[in-house]
């Protein structure tokens, strides 16, 4: 993988479900040089999540703790993590959710504001956001079918953030 100074910022992104081989890829990804690594919580597809990574780990938050809790000692990157609102519409958690990853050292949370069930499908709640944001301290980036200047205005009035 190669990069350029003129590309910077740039992240790095990696998925896994055991604390050994993703400590393992963090060490691999921060060799690049990279400013920061993320690591995703929140891919829906289905032969991730089968093996316990990407949103698979919703189903299991103490693991989810520990993969990046792992990651955060590894590196001397910043961590930041993606995940999405929860499994399903009955199991949203991610105000903990979002309160164990800053309690972990990450530096900073998105939240693909749909659940894993919904995949892309559905309107995206970006409710959750302002929700997340009065819960912790470290920035929270709102994803999720952002692809529009009108979509994305809509967000920004829904979540009631301020932007700088």
């Amino acid at each position: 993988m190669d990069f350029y100074d003129e590309e910077r910022p740039v992240g790095i992104q990696i998925y896994g479900g055991e604390e050994s081989s993703m400590e393992g890829a963090a060490r691999m990804a921060e060799e690049l040089q990279p400013d920061i690594i993320d690591i995703n919580c929140g891919c829906w597809v289905r032969n991730v999540v089968g093996c316990g990574a990407g949103s698979g780990l919703l189903k299991d938050i103490p693991k989810m703790e520990r993969i990046i809790a792992s990651v955060v000692k590894t590196v001397k990157v910043p961590v930041t993590v993606k995940t999405r609102l929860g499994w399903d519409a009955e199991s949203i958690k991610i105000v903990d959710i979002a309160k164990m990853v800053e309690q972990t050292g990450a530096l900073a949370l998105t939240i693909h504001c749909r659940t894993r069930s919904q995949a892309h499908k559905g309107d995206a709640d970006f409710s959750w956001i302002s929700k997340v944001k009065g819960a912790v301290s470290i920035p929270v980036i709102a994803n999720g079918s952002l692809d529009t200047p009108h979509k994305i205005d809509n967000a920004f009035r829904e979540t009631a953030v301020t932007v700088l």
